[in-house]
């Protein structure tokens, strides 16, 4: 069956990923864009502008970025949304990446991860008070790491952006006490 092909090609694309055998596997994922159901192909465009970024492959990239806002737009899944803002943010599009991160939902597995380039976009534009809030808002996340074990990772990097932008401030005290 149609959908039995479909189901196919996408556990032989995301198990080619799992191996590192990326070249083979961008062919299936590129493929899963074209016969995929909607979740599939957000999926699959999300490994591919990955890839993008693991090959130094900037037409692949740029062909996936154009795919991703024509048939997902708006309605782009948090996990093709992060995809879009990591690949964004390596390319140094930081505003576009920003948006990005931003329209990642809430209590989505990427939604930490988001947050936290958020943060970094905000510092790396000099805008350290925002930057603040956004880390203090992963750090005092009560549900980190309920779901998805990286947010904990999240949640330390995120005390430690705190420590150094209380150490910048001069708030010694502070930052002693983040970085113990």
């Amino acid at each position: 069956t149609k959908a039995g092909y479909r189901d196919a090609v996408f556990f032989l694309a995301e198990s080619l990923y799992q191996l590192r055998n990326y070249k083979t596997c961008i062919q299936y994922f590129d493929l899963l864009t074209s016969i995929g159901n909607n979740e599939q192909k957000q999926h699959a465009l999300g490994r591919l502008l990955a890839l993008s970024i693991e090959m130094q492959n900037g037409a692949l990239g740029r062909k996936c970025v154009s795919r991703a806002v024509r048939s997902a737009g708006a309605n782009a899944s948090p996990e093709l949304q992060y995809a879009l803002g990591k690949y964004r943010y390596r390319t140094n599009d930081l505003e576009a990446s920003l948006t990005h991160f931003n329209q990642v939902t809430k209590g989505s597995d990427p939604y930490l991860k988001a947050q936290y380039f958020g943060g970094v976009i905000l510092l790396r534009q000099g805008k350290n008070e925002p930057a603040n809030t956004a880390f203090m808002g992963i750090y005092a996340d009560e549900n980190a790491g309920k779901t998805n074990p990286e947010d904990i990772v999240v949640k330390e990097q995120a005390l430690l952006a705190l420590a150094r932008l209380a150490y910048e401030r001069s708030d010694f005290d502070l930052a002693i006490d983040l970085y113990n």
